[in-house]
């Protein structure tokens, strides 16, 4: 017969379990784009580690989404103006999808004015875009000199994005309910042991 000690160990991996098989298989069926607020081009360039302008020179379909950072299909730009994060001639953002997974839709040879975030973790992550940012194609570079001013790839303290992809959160939560199933867990044992004794 369990204990309420093992029981409660059982019942808390047998949660932790579901949540990341929740977490995990069928993500990318679950996932569905809603933002809050598309943002304007100086907060994109406040919030964003990478803006430039420049033509989509290569774009490749996404077969199926990704359950892990990047989501979306590379897209190759050739950049002709960058604002900041771009100093190289080429640069691959991953922004091509469905609009339902807050994806893109680049054509080759179109120009855009591109807001992009570091993927996954730190600095070192791929480049990505959504439908959440301020991304938008663009004809010329007026336009966007315009509305962010000269273009420069060193925008000293203009920030980056706070959180933006996914797994984290589940994870953390995951964490926490675990934690806090086996502390109730010992709590209860501690409980019933004082309760025998005479």
């Amino acid at each position: 017969m369990l204990t309420i000690r093992s029981r409660a160990g059982f019942l808390a991996a047998a949660l932790l379990v579901n949540l990341v098989a929740a977490g995990t298989l069928g993500a990318r069926e679950a996932r569905a784009c809603s933002c809050v607020g598309i943002p304007s081009v100086k907060e994109g360039l406040r919030n964003s580690d990478a803006v430039f302008w420049g033509e989509a020179v290569s774009v490749e379909e996404q077969g199926f989404a990704s359950i892990a950072p990047p989501f979306q299909a590379p897209v190759t730009f050739e950049v002709r103006e960058s604002w900041k994060g771009v100093s190289q001639e080429r640069v691959v953002v991953h922004g091509q999808g469905m609009e339902a997974s807050c994806g893109l839709d680049f054509d080759e040879g179109k120009t855009y004015l591109v807001f992009a975030y570091h993927v996954g973790k730190g600095e070192d992550g791929p480049l990505g875009t959504d439908l959440c940012t301020a991304t938008k194609p663009l004809s010329d570079v007026e336009a966007a000199s315009r509305a962010l001013g000269s273009p420069t790839d060193q925008f000293p303290d203009a920030g980056g994005p706070d959180a933006r992809y996914f797994g984290g959160g589940l994870t953390a939560a995951a964490v926490a309910v675990f934690a806090s199933l086996v502390l109730t867990g010992v709590i209860n044992a501690r409980r019933q042991r004082r309760a025998r004794r005479p």
